[in-house]
């Protein structure tokens, strides 16, 4: 079992979906009007819905202010970058609507919370963060996998609550 979709509400559609696209690469794959609600939504990802995590743009443009709140951190997305800037590049993203918040840089972790990992494992990874339109924000990891759009970001800040 995998996640497979998430909704994001954004008031700007068209500027998320041009950001997405030219930033990280993501693809259109459906577009849907929902003429009751005077709102598009636009579904994008690398690959088939069903197969692949699907990001579903709820684009609603009389949409009164929100506030995301601090439990979503974003998406997690593992992209190719044969340089520091291949991805997360300030001149690239401020044209779309978005900046890098923080750059390419080698990160060492600790063991993950899986079972049957080595608790004395230490992995070296490369990554950077990103803030796109609509309060979006990408941590992108150097690497390649079938799915770039690798996870959903939520904080707990209430363990017990939860």
């Amino acid at each position: 079992n995998k996640l497979l979709h998430s909704v994001f509400l954004v008031k700007d559609l068209d500027k998320t979906v041009q950001f997405l696209s030219k930033a990280f690469g993501m693809k259109v794959l459906r577009t849907r009007e929902i003429p009751s609600q005077k709102a598009t939504c636009v579904y994008m990802g690398y690959g088939p819905e069903g197969e692949y995590f699907t990001i579903q743009l709820y684009g609603k443009p009389d949409a009164p202010g929100y506030d995301l709140g601090d439990s979503f951190w974003g998406y997690a997305l593992v992209l190719p970058c044969e340089k520091d800037t291949d991805v997360l590049d300030d001149a690239k993203l401020r044209p779309l609507g978005g900046e890098v918040v923080e750059p390419m840089s080698m990160w060492c972790l600790g063991a993950n919370m899986v079972p049957d990992e080595d608790p004395e494992l230490v992995k070296t990874i490369e990554r950077g963060y990103a803030f796109g339109p609509s309060k979006m924000v990408f941590e992108v990891t150097n690497g390649t996998i079938r799915d770039p759009l690798a996870r959903l970001r939520l904080r707990v800040l209430d363990l017990e609550k939860s």
